[in-house]
């Protein structure tokens, strides 16, 4: 999703994702040269620390202790996996409640902690409606961008830089229409290679992800609320008076991290419960098609997938 539609989970890589990528060659990647980063990004509820930080534009809030979420990390304690305060801290291994990325109720996204408050600023136009279609090239030299715009083709020069930030599908996607990447598979379609740089669309990763449904034995879950047209008005009404309650927070209260073999240096599977289980995926008639009684999922990630894909133009 992107942060305007996310879960809202706060939660960093692991340590040993950064400093994998400084061992493979990449300088200025490792743990704690991003942390500083992460603590400057941040305005956690609890205060600065050694890995957190105060008063940054991305608001990180706790959610509300809850009974089932309660159970759930009772349960990985009964297993023999460790509580976990802050996934963000020390360690990620073990079981713990989550951080969200909520501040007094409302989302923070990047609209609203980067982008809002600094709509007023000269150096900062945001166009919409508009979808980049080539990195404009001098040689080898990116100089600007082309796009559309409601049926127009525009460009912009640059006087300093163009920085590619399309995402895992749409920044290998615009690289190759414009002539940076496997060569022969561009040259296939006709497109004049500016850079043959084969690693473009390459090493394509995704986490995999099973989800497992189960009935609550309490009418306690946000199943029952959303199925209920009078809680959901209750609940409604509390938000908007005290924008607190089941509207100001997500549905992902608690995860786990473990390790399914000890000698790993790092957590390779994640627990994370959703106070909601879902019918079916998609929507319905705009609703999620959640099970129409008391229920609640437990998502289960590979962290650190073998497989590998590409990501190519047609």
């Amino acid at each position: 999703g992107s942060s305007t539609i996310n879960g809202m989970v706060y939660m960093r890589g692991h340590r040993e994702d950064f400093d994998q990528w400084r061992r493979f060659g990449n300088p200025g990647w490792g743990y704690d040269d991003v942390l500083p980063y992460f603590k400057k990004a941040e305005d956690n509820e609890r205060g600065s620390d050694a890995y957190h930080g105060a008063g940054g534009p991305l608001g990180v809030s706790d959610v509300p202790r809850h009974e089932l979420a309660d159970a759930f990390v009772e349960a990985g304690l009964q297993a023999g996996f460790p509580l976990n305060q802050d996934f963000n801290g020390e360690s990620q291994d073990g079981f713990g409640y989550n951080q969200l990325t909520i501040r007094k109720g409302r989302r923070s996204s990047t609209a609203t902690a980067y982008l809002r408050p600094n709509r007023s600023r000269a150096n900062l136009k945001v166009i919409i409606d508009a979808l980049a279609t080539r990195i404009l090239f001098r040689g080898r030299e990116a100089i600007g961008v082309e796009f559309r715009q409601r049926g127009n083709v525009r460009s912009i020069l640059a006087r300093r830089e163009v920085i590619v930030s399309g995402g895992t599908f749409n920044s290998p996607q615009l690289l190759q229409v414009s002539g940076c990447g496997p060569a022969e598979h561009l040259r296939g379609l006709g497109i004049p290679v500016v850079a043959e740089l084969p690693g473009v669309g390459g090493n394509l990763q995704d986490h995999f992800n099973a989800s497992l449904s189960y009935r609550c034995s309490k009418p306690i879950t946000l199943s029952d609320l959303l199925n209920n047209p009078l809680r959901q008005l209750a609940v409604g009404v509390r938000y908007i008076l005290f924008r607190d309650g089941m509207m100001a927070t997500g549905a992902n209260f608690a995860s786990g991290f473990i390790r399914t073999d000890q000698t790993l240096p790092a957590p390779d599977i994640t627990l994370t419960l959703s106070l909601w289980s879902r019918a079916k995926y998609g929507r319905s008639r705009g609703k999620v098609a959640l099970h129409p009684f008391s229920s609640f999922s437990v998502q289960m990630t590979l962290l650190h997938p073998d497989n590998r894909g590409t990501v190519r133009i047609t």
